[in-house]
């Protein structure tokens, strides 16, 4: 059967079992089938819609109101509002692009999130082996006191980064343990273009991972923290302009993997 058919089906079962409206999934059995036929329908609907924005765009999930309304508001089909439709979607529509501070984090920012993220690690282990050839860093005293400075500010830093919305585990880690730090400290001076757009991903990966991880603070001590990481930092980018690095060599022969390749299992 056809998902719109399949859809269809289980709109009506579920309208034909509530005809009143208002009765309680937890307490009426008879509408726990429909309830859950739809919410597998709303699951498979997102798949799809999945599946159209990366055919579109495999570099960046952009989706269109319609798509916001299934995602972000959970609204499977219309008939599902009676009569309150259009006015109800007009309330959602109003709140998802509503001006100022945001009050949530929807379900399709999390799964961008998740794309971009898993974009800006991809191929990360063949690129470093590739810097770690080409360039030798050594560190400076004052380098290595800083380092330790960032270490320290991580550990302290570790509640606020777990189950951070939108990024994966590999990605928590990488920062966290410093191996983020070291790999962007590579990316000293000139380098190939390909190398240039793996480091700007990955800059926006730890200027994400640490804006979100900030938004979690409640009390001035704690931001002090995150604070005081953006000074370990500034100092950091000052001693590297100080230190002079050799220009990387432009590596040839490397296969360039597929967008299938490179987009699977964003979501682990």
């Amino acid at each position: 059967m056809a998902f719109d058919d399949e859809l269809k089906a289980a709109v009506e079962k579920f309208l034909e079992q509530n005809q009143v409206g208002g009765r309680l999934v937890e307490t009426d059995a008879a509408l726990a089938k429909p309830i859950a036929d739809l919410d597998r329908l709303w699951w498979k609907r997102i798949e799809l819609l999945l599946e159209e924005r990366v055919r579109d765009n495999p570099e960046q999930l952009v989706f269109p109101e319609e798509g916001r309304l299934l995602m972000d508001c959970g609204l499977l089909s219309d008939s599902l509002l009676r009569d309150e439709a259009p006015r109800l979607r007009t309330d959602l529509f109003k709140e998802l692009y509503a001006a100022g501070e945001k009050r949530f984090y929807y379900l399709s920012e999390w799964i961008s999130d998740r794309l971009k993220n898993h974009i800006a690690l991809e191929g990360l282990q063949e690129t470093t082996a590739q810097i770690q050839e080409a360039v030798e860093v050594i560190e400076t005293p004052v380098q290595v006191r800083l380092r330790e400075a960032r270490s320290k500010l991580y550990m302290a830093m570790g509640p606020f980064f777990e189950n951070l919305p939108g990024f994966s585990p590999q990605a928590i880690v990488l920062l966290s343990s410093g191996r983020l730090d070291e790999t962007l400290s590579r990316f000293r001076g000139e380098v190939p273009p390909d190398q240039a757009s793996q480091r700007d991903r990955l800059l926006d990966l730890r200027t994400s991972i640490l804006s979100r991880a900030r938004s979690r603070c409640t009390v001035p001590a704690q931001l002090e923290m995150f604070d005081l990481l953006g000074q370990v930092d500034e100092r950091m980018s000052a001693e590297d302009r100080l230190v002079a690095a050799p220009s990387l060599l432009v590596q040839e022969g490397t296969r360039e993997p597929g967008i299938a390749d490179r987009r699977r299992d964003f979501l682990v």
